[in-house]
């Protein structure tokens, strides 16, 4: 049996097409764990209607927790085999289970593409091709974010292999530190390009917002990102550029939008590529014009175009 988990909150609009796109699975043996993170719209009022009509259906209410939390608290509720996480605002084709536990009957983990939608059309995807993967590259292809998503979505577990996890309690980026952990545990990951899982996004520009304000919560994730690229020397080269370059676009955005000054952003990743500086300078990825930008940033000063344009001021 599958225990698919749904972390909710303030979905009216859209849980009931995930819920509907559940029901329609070819594949039957599940139960879908329903949990209202604190919703003030009529989301628990939509889970418990599916809950009467179904009794796969286990419907719970808390507190506003967050999302780590709540699906923390869906893997200790879980009583399958197989675990499953998904977002009340996507939705899944009918051949989604089947084919991801075909997959996870032979390996540790299974993957599948995963469609980003908006309101009109599909933006990109993520696609993982047929193929048995080995832990390295299965880290390899998350790092570099080029073919697994992030996100634990569009993946089905073994329980066995997660139910020691935990999502790390941060409010972002908390499901790519999940996902390499779980990953880290796998000694085979099986991809299909059979299914997909639909990702749509409608919230309102989060991500202009996060570049304008980014978390610290950032720094911490692409911390751990960067302890385990340099303990693991199998690791493609590209894992450290990537990860660095994802972490300092946020900096250039705090400096695009005149938002520098006094940043704990600013100085938290300044800090942060000083602690890795080493490991930074050495990476054959990273363009040597690159690395300077970095080595510079670390010691206060930020270029543009070649041009020392801003000290950033240090306490």
């Amino acid at each position: 049996m599958i225990s698919i988990i749904i972390p909710i909150f303030n979905a009216e609009n859209y849980l009931k097409r995930m819920l509907e796109s559940i029901l329609g699975q070819s594949y039957q043996k599940f139960e879908c764990i329903l949990i209202d993170d604190g919703s003030s719209d009529s989301s628990y009022s939509i889970c418990k209607e599916y809950e009467e009509k179904d009794t796969r259906m286990r419907c719970f209410t808390q507190k506003n927790h967050g999302v780590s939390y709540t699906r923390n608290k869906g893997i200790s509720l879980a009583r399958g085999k197989f675990i499953a996480f998904l977002d009340a605002d996507d939705f899944i084709p009918p051949n989604y289970l089947y084919e991801l536990v075909k997959c996870c009957e032979i390996g540790d983990v299974a993957i599948c593409d995963t469609v980003f939608l908006d309101e009109k059309a599909v933006k990109f995807r993520f696609t993982v091709g047929k193929t048995v993967l080995t832990r390295t590259d299965a880290i390899n292809a998350l790092l570099i974010r080029k073919s697994i998503n992030s996100g634990p979505a569009g993946k089905l577990y073994k329980k066995e292999l997660i139910a020691n996890l935990k999502f790390p309690s941060i409010k972002t980026y908390e499901d790519i530190l999940f996902t390499l952990d779980a990953l880290l545990n796998a000694n085979k990951i099986v991809t299909t390009d059979r299914t997909q899982y639909f990702y749509v996004e409608n919230n309102n520009g989060a991500m202009s917002k996060m570049i304008k304000n980014p978390s610290l919560d950032i720094i911490i994730a692409t911390e751990r990102l960067l302890q385990v690229i340099a303990q693991r020397k199998d690791l493609k080269p590209e894992c450290c550029y990537v990860t660095v370059s994802h972490l300092f676009q946020y900096v250039i955005g705090l400096f695009q939008e005149n938002n520098y000054r006094n940043s704990e952003f600013v100085d938290g990743t300044r800090k942060l590529f000083r602690k890795y500086m080493c490991l930074i300078l050495t990476c054959r990825a990273i363009p040597w014009k690159e690395k300077l930008v970095f080595f510079l940033f670390g010691q206060g000063i930020f270029l543009q175009n070649g041009k020392r344009i801003h000290w950033i001021r240090k306490e």
